[in-house]
């Protein structure tokens, strides 16, 4: 299964991924993550890839 998940940074999105992660393994995570984004080095210490 592949899930892109978009607003990773965002409240639903920073709750969802761990889980999402945690269930699926992180070669099926994709994020979008805007380039400006502040938080988008968090989301990346999940080890997934960013579109």
């Amino acid at each position: 299964m592949k899930i892109l998940l978009t607003g990773a940074t965002g409240f639903v999105g920073s709750v969802l991924l761990p889980l999402l992660v945690a269930r699926y393994g992180r070669e099926s995570i994709r994020i979008f993550v805007m380039p400006d984004d502040p938080h988008r080095r968090t989301v990346e210490t999940y080890g997934v890839r960013s579109v």
